[in-house]
């Protein structure tokens, strides 16, 4: 019987002590709590988020500025329980270049706002003077003049905003483009300017060479480069970077190029299959998808690099000489597919 009650008892203060410490952390957590909320807040700290070494676009003095020199938003020397911070959230991110704004408080009563700024794509250039940047979220954002991010570059665009659903989706193919070429090295440092034409087709302009490369709307994006790039590789072997002044991409499985000076069609060499280069998935679905048929007016005449077929070439230059107005064409095709 000693023993049992010995037990009880044991179990009993065991028990007791677990409630005195439960009671004292609660007493301290509210204490704490308590001196927390009658704490001032000390001072204000800014950290901007910096991604993929962009420049900053968002001042740390502007926000800071914006925020001390309102006497109802600033937080020093306000208690912690008196800072509205949804007010300062919403305040901060009213600046169109931040993405999104974090804010916590230390326990030194420091204010801290970290924030994120929206990441540019592209920059734009209007057909009436303006100028804004796409950013990586697809949207608009205007020109920091103290700033200039190494973005690709689109001029002659038609309007200062998305109204219309042309614009909607010249703006979607222009963001599709951008962040294509922003993640090739090659086609980043190549491709130096994209002009928009009258069409409301994309005309790409080169750093090497001096030729206008048409593009086309923003569709088969991959595969348009990767067929420019088999041309580069294959096609410019014989005559050089400075003898065309225009390379069209716009057709399935060809190049089209104008000969700088020329009075007549040069052939270009056609030694590379543009469809089987293409990465598997692109491959499939590009033989999945119906043809384009063109126009005979509207495509150039493919010329196949064969002895025969260059003397019936001299002769027809010969004989339309004189009455030739267009310039001519060389054709970079991949061999026929059976």
């Amino acid at each position: 019987m000693a023993a049992l009650k010995k037990k009880h008892i044991g179990t009993f203060f065991s028990r007791l002590l677990w409630v005195l410490l439960a009671a004292g952390l609660g007493v301290g957590v509210v204490a704490a709590m308590r001196i927390r909320h009658q704490q001032q807040c000390r001072g204000l700290l800014i950290d901007i988020v910096n991604n993929d070494g962009v420049p900053v676009f968002v001042e740390k003095s502007g926000i800071r500025n914006l925020i001390l020199q309102d006497k109802n938003l600033n937080p020093v020397g306000k208690d912690l329980d008196d800072v509205d911070m949804r007010r300062l959230e919403r305040t901060v991110t009213a600046n169109p270049w931040v993405n999104a704004a974090e804010l916590y408080t230390d326990n030194d009563g420091q204010l801290h706002i970290r924030i994120t700024q929206k990441q540019p794509l592209a920059r734009v250039f209007t057909r009436s003077g303006s100028s804004f940047y796409i950013d990586r979220e697809g949207g608009s954002v205007p020109v920091v003049s103290r700033f200039t991010a190494r973005v690709p570059v689109f001029t002659n665009y038609p309007s200062d905003s998305i109204k219309t659903r042309a614009d909607s989706l010249l703006f979607a193919r222009a963001t599709a483009l951008s962040r294509f070429l922003s993640s090739d090295s090659f086609w980043m440092a190549q491709v130096e300017q994209i002009n928009v034409n009258a069409s409301g087709e994309f005309e790409l302009i080169p750093k090497i060479g001096n030729q206008l490369i048409l593009f086309g709307s923003g569709d088969r994006i991959p595969e348009k480069f990767t067929k420019l790039m088999l041309f580069y590789k294959k096609g410019l072997g014989t005559l050089g970077w400075r003898s065309y002044d225009t390379l069209d991409i716009r057709y399935e499985d060809e190049v089209v190029g104008s000969l700088k000076g020329s009075t007549s069609p040069v052939p270009v060499p056609a030694d590379a299959d543009l469809r089987n280069s293409l990465p598997k998935g692109e491959r499939d679905s590009a033989e999945e998808a119906p043809q384009r048929r063109i126009k005979p007016a509207e495509k150039a005449p493919v010329l196949k690099n064969t002895v025969s077929e260059k003397r019936e070439s001299r002769s027809v230059k010969r004989s339309s000489e004189k009455t030739q107005t267009r310039r001519p064409k060389a054709v970079y095709k991949g061999p026929e597919r059976n």
